[in-house]
């Protein structure tokens, strides 16, 4: 009978510790940094796109089920975009971004985000910028767009404004040459994350979901972590 005892008060006093172990690991993880506590996503769309196209609701909402507060922007006229005009609209809405802070942007998003960021008077240092097919340069066959690469940026300063930066494009972009990419790459001396057979990553091209964009940013956070 003494056996048992000591055995059901070994098992209970094991099974407490472990919650207890559990509930400290909890703890420290929730509490190790900002990047559980106030990390937050802002996703820039490009031209002809909306919040509610290509892989965009999808990112949000597996960033969202991930407790990571995400918002996907509304940029004006989307089919005849003016640079004044989204320059003032990111203004508004990234005017709040920090160091806890990560800018997904695609295509033309990606310009105007630089932009942005180039723009600014006092420096603002963000976790990192994951820029998707994007480009620094004119694009040969879409001259409406040549208004937002008038301007002159600083990519010094840009590489200083974000803790890591992810290009992620595909030879096969038909839109935005892969060149093009490539350059805005270099200039940034950023990671290029080359993905054959994707096209521009529209819906068209079968991209509704978009694993390598959430694998960048878990490389975003990861360098968070590094001292």
């Amino acid at each position: 009978m003494k056996f048992k005892c000591y055995k059901s008060l070994s098992v209970f006093l094991f099974s407490r510790i472990t919650i207890v172990t559990i509930l400290i690991s909890v703890s420290t993880y929730v509490h190790s940094g900002p990047i559980v506590r106030d990390l937050n996503i802002t996703v820039v769309h490009g031209y002809m796109s909306s919040p509610d196209d290509h892989w965009f609701p999808w990112l949000r909402n597996e960033l969202q089920d991930r407790g990571i507060t995400t918002e996907v922007l509304s940029l004006p006229n989307p089919s005849v975009p003016n640079p004044e005009e989204w320059q003032e609209t990111l203004s508004d809405q990234l005017g709040k971004i920090d160091s806890n802070s990560i800018v997904v942007a695609h295509s033309l998003g990606c310009i105007a985000t630089l932009s942005y960021l180039n723009s600014l008077k006092k420096e603002k240092h963000i976790a990192g910028l994951v820029l998707v097919s994007g480009f620094i340069s004119n694009i040969p066959n879409l001259p409406q767009l040549d208004g937002f690469t008038q301007t002159d940026l600083d990519f010094s300063k840009l590489i200083l404004a974000a803790g890591k930066i992810i290009v992620i494009g595909s030879p096969q972009d038909s839109i935005v040459p892969f060149y093009l990419t490539e350059e805005l790459a270099d200039q940034l001396q950023a990671t290029i994350v080359s993905i054959p057979d994707s096209g521009h990553f529209l819906a068209s091209d079968g991209y509704r979901k978009f694993p390598q964009v959430l694998a960048a940013i878990e490389e975003v956070l990861a360098s968070m972590n590094q001292p």
